[in-house]
């Protein structure tokens, strides 16, 4: 008689499962950024200031090669660059992905563009502005340092504002990922958002993920977030990120094993989008 392999087969692959979800991801190092030459952040400031779009573009690509604390060295530019970065993004006579090159510019500037957090939200909100320009503009949040605390509340507002487009509002939710403790308090408005069945299912993803990062505060709503993986009537990807928010509260999520063993059984659901990390 043939032996039956399933168990075996089901053991590896949730085995394999569990050390997808709770490995470090970890992305080669970069090569060192050239360091700046005060002639060279000046010819960048200038053609900032040219009236062709693209001529703006390549000074935003030629900017992307400096890091911010080496601009700091070249005195008070990092600042005017800032201004002048922001002044860009707000202009909607110049060309989207000129102003997506701006956004891009505001991540790398780091804290120093952190006092154009208020003009960044705004235009996060701006409904003429093509999603996938407010989009990366949102993504500038995210490197703004701890500035961008204060802001939580209006970020939250973005999440849960039906009217602005899905994009754009996960967008926001992944500046909230890495929080920590400052995200703590803001957690059963997360948790709202996460079991609203009429939030778009990439919001909710988000707001999983969000909850996963904030250790023994997010953990409490793990109970929610199971019963989310465990419903047929939701997406595979929307049932993954409930997964990997679990994988994230360790001891706390390990309980509802049996839970993930039932969904890799489960035949209508789409396993390859289930293991995938993005």
């Amino acid at each position: 008689m043939t032996k039956n392999k399933k168990p075996f087969f089901l053991f590896l692959f949730t085995l394999f499962l569990t050390l997808l979800l709770a490995l470090p991801w970890v992305s080669a190092q970069e090569p060192p950024k050239p360091k700046p030459q005060a002639w060279q952040i000046e010819g960048i400031v200038a053609a900032l200031d040219d009236s062709h779009d693209e001529v703006k573009k390549y000074a935003f690509k030629k900017l992307a090669k400096y890091e911010t604390k080496d601009l700091k060295l070249v005195v008070n530019k990092s600042e005017d660059i800032a201004q002048k970065v922001a002044e860009i993004l707000n202009d909607d006579k110049v060309d989207p992905w000129v102003r997506v090159s701006a956004a891009e510019a505001l991540y790398n500037l780091g804290e120093t563009g952190a006092q154009y957090i208020p003009e960044i939200l705004n235009f996060l909100k701006d409904e003429t502005v093509d999603s996938g320009v407010r989009g990366w503009a949102a993504r500038a949040l995210g490197n703004l340092g701890k500035a961008r605390v204060q802001y939580i509340p209006e970020i939250l507002n973005i999440l849960k504002d039906e009217t602005i487009d899905s994009e754009v509002r996960v967008s926001a939710a992944n500046i909230l990922i890495n929080l920590g403790e400052s995200g703590a308090i803001y957690a059963p408005e997360i948790a709202n958002i996460l079991q609203d069945k009429t939030v778009n299912s990439r919001v909710r993803g988000s707001a999983a993920d969000i909850l996963g990062n904030l250790g023994e505060v997010g953990a409490i709503y793990a109970p929610e977030i199971a019963n989310i993986l465990q419903d047929k009537t939701v997406s595979s990807r929307l049932r993954k990120s409930m997964a990997r928010a679990l994988g994230n509260f360790g001891k706390a999520g390990a309980i509802y094993i049996p839970e993930i063993l039932n969904i890799l059984q489960d035949k209508t659901v789409d396993l390859g989008c289930l293991l995938t990390r993005s």
